[in-house]
């Protein structure tokens, strides 16, 4: 299967679905549109993006439902198994998107939006690896 990884706290909004679009420099490639993708979060969690789970809306995001999560606990981790349907410039999507959606992504000119669905979550989420751009995951068996 194949994997994405995200910096924290993004990674753990997607498990949380409060974020179905992935910003990007590149474009999606072709072949990933329509099959199931882990989100991975990244090991490394920078002072900015720590600051950026005390600002809202990922402030209120993060507290989905009452139930905190704590990205710092996720980081290194495999947490949830979305599909990408969809791929856009950002200056195409940007003014069909919540507010909240927009301040999740960095939706300047030429980028690109990967839209997703949310397919499952992983209940205990799975130590792996993770490198940059798409990458190879095996899921241990039981997982999914």
């Amino acid at each position: 299967m194949k994997a994405l990884t995200l910096t924290e706290p993004w990674a753990s909004l997607m498990m949380l679905r409060e974020k179905k679009v992935e910003t990007r420099s590149w474009r999606l490639p072709p072949l990933i549109i329509g099959q199931e993708v882990a989100i991975h979060a990244a090991m490394g969690f920078p002072k900015w993006a720590k600051e950026t789970c005390t600002e809202e809306p990922f402030f209120s995001s993060l507290r989905n439902g009452g139930n905190v999560v704590r990205p710092m606990m996720n980081r290194g981790k495999v947490l949830c198994v979305v599909k990408f349907v969809a791929c856009h410039q950002t200056e195409a999507i940007r003014e069909k998107l919540s507010e909240k959606e927009i301040e999740f992504g960095d939706y300047a000119d030429g980028r690109f939006a990967f839209v997703s669905e949310f397919v499952r979550r992983i209940d205990n989420p799975v130590p792996a690896l993770g490198h940059l751009g798409f990458w190879n995951w095996e899921p241990p068996i039981g997982t999914l």
